[in-house]
């Protein structure tokens, strides 16, 4: 058994990003770059059991338009993003704006973390039970966080 990373959009961003940084201070990766074998690991494309990239499980890796996060949360009902987009962070960031990026990145996880059970559950990954206990261990998590204006939106 290995941790999955699961990210939307991930794979040509976020762990490029990730790397840099990790090589820039001098972190190793050593769990990232020689796990699994040559077809199953982290930087298999096609292996969604190690890195489940939501934008290439749902655009069938590339064989279809990509979707935009915020386009397949309108489309389940999920919150998506609200008024903040990814690029108005540095603008957020140089005006002292650091709760506001948090609750942006917050509901950024939220929106991926729904959007991959719901595919978890699309594959037949989990059953319906599953999914319905998964929803409401996310309700009752936020709720005791003081967010359940998010919960709401779901």
């Amino acid at each position: 058994m290995h941790p999955r990373l699961v990210s939307f959009n991930g794979r040509t961003f976020d762990l490029p990003v990730l790397k840099y940084r990790a090589m820039l201070h001098g972190i190793q990766a050593k769990w990232l770059h020689q796990s699994g074998d040559e077809w199953n690991n982290y930087h298999s494309k096609y292996s969604l059991d190690w890195h489940c990239d939501l934008i290439d499980a749902f655009s069938d890796f590339g064989s279809s338009a990509r979707i935009k996060m915020n386009e397949i949360c309108a489309m389940l009902n999920f919150p998506g993003k609200l008024e903040t987009e990814g690029s108005m962070v540095e603008v957020m960031y140089n005006e002292g704006k650091l709760q506001e990026i948090r609750d942006y990145c917050e509901l950024d996880v939220i929106n991926t973390y729904l959007l991959y059970i719901r595919h978890a559950y699309h594959i037949a990954r989990v059953s319906k039970e599953s999914y319905n206990k998964m929803i409401n261990d996310l309700v009752s998590f936020l709720e005791k966080r003081g967010k359940s204006s998010i919960s709401q939106c779901f």
